[in-house]
């Protein structure tokens, strides 16, 4: 039976939290990062089926319980580098974590996690042992027809969002005197709110090529209820367009500096981007072996045993 715990790292991009299983010594220690939107229970199926390892299934900033950012920022995808490099140093001095100290590590990363991933490999290739994509194979890069218009898009998606800020005054100091100086505080974003669990489960299986099942398990820790109804966790600015990407030459750069053994499970029915990208940074990689698993985008989940094989066997791998 799987038994999960939750956790909590303060680090220096705010409180992280996410789920790990019981401690094994001697064994390999696996850090996980989902996708955009998910959270760390999208790795509980995996989690389930490879309990001889160390699982450390993280929510990233703005996903799941983790803290969002702070007021007025926005998430630039390199900002996630950053994001990680705190986590892993969290994870490094925690006792909690201590086991870490003495195993293998090895950085797993779905979709938008295994973008982040991979580019973290590239750049600090002496942290992990061994590197996991599933259903990615490299960051997105801007295009060559990038323009003024996609810019001005990307802007123009926070300038949309903000309209739907809300804020609370408060006061600059503990005096109950009506001339007291007061600030705007903002506590967030209005966002969708679902009169039942049932109905926010079935919006999140409608978005994507993903089973009931699995919908359940995300949302679930992706929501809360209020006196109104369910309300999404997510922070709403994860939803707007990024200005920034990375080039197309320092992305294959990144790649090619990645030098530990990496495994790309690319889903059979799974995204057209990602196939893309596969073929576009195959040549880059040092060390890559790649292998189609059955499934769509959420293999991991819907398909665990065909993706829990694979990795098994490239961890316990020479």
């Amino acid at each position: 039976m799987l038994k999960t715990e939750e956790f909590a790292l303060q680090t220096s991009s705010g409180r992280i939290t996410g789920l790990t299983n019981t401690h094994l010594n001697n064994r390999p220690t696996v850090l996980a990062l989902h996708g955009w939107l998910d959270n760390a229970a999208s790795f509980l199926p995996l989690i389930s089926h490879t309990q001889e390892y160390n699982w450390i299934a993280i929510d990233l900033p703005g996903h799941g319980h983790s803290e969002h950012r702070a007021a007025r920022s926005y998430y630039h995808f390199i900002d996630w580098i950053s994001d990680l490099t705190a986590i892993v140093d969290a994870i490094l001095a925690s006792d909690v974590f201590s086991h870490v100290q003495n195993s293998d590590f090895i950085l797993v990363g779905h979709s938008m996690g295994g973008m982040i991933s991979s580019v973290f490999a590239g750049l600090y290739p002496n942290v992990f042992s061994k590197l996991v994509l599933i259903d990615a194979a490299g960051p997105i890069t801007e295009p060559e027809d990038y323009s003024v218009e996609d810019i001005r898009n990307a802007l123009d998606s926070r300038q949309k969002l903000s309209k739907k800020a809300i804020y609370i005054d408060k006061k600059l100091d503990d005096s109950n005197s009506n001339n007291a100086s007061t600030t705007s505080v903002q506590l967030g974003y209005k966002s969708r709110i679902h009169k039942s669990l049932e109905s926010a489960i079935k919006a999140r299986k409608n978005s994507g090529d993903i089973s009931y099942e699995s919908a359940a398990m995300l949302v679930e820790r992706n929501i809360k209820e209020t006196e109104n109804g369910f309300e999404w966790r997510i922070d709403q600015r994860l939803k707007t367009f990024s200005p920034i990407r990375l080039s197309e030459p320092l992305a294959h750069k990144i790649i090619s500096s990645i030098s530990v053994p990496t495994l790309i499970c690319l889903a059979e029915n799974g995204l057209e981007q990602v196939k893309q990208n596969l073929a576009r940074f195959k040549a880059d990689y040092q060390d890559a072996s790649h292998i189609e698993v059955i499934g769509s985008h959420h293999c991991h989940m819907d398909e665990v045993t065909s993706v829990s094989r694979a990795i098994h066997a490239f961890i316990e791998s020479k």
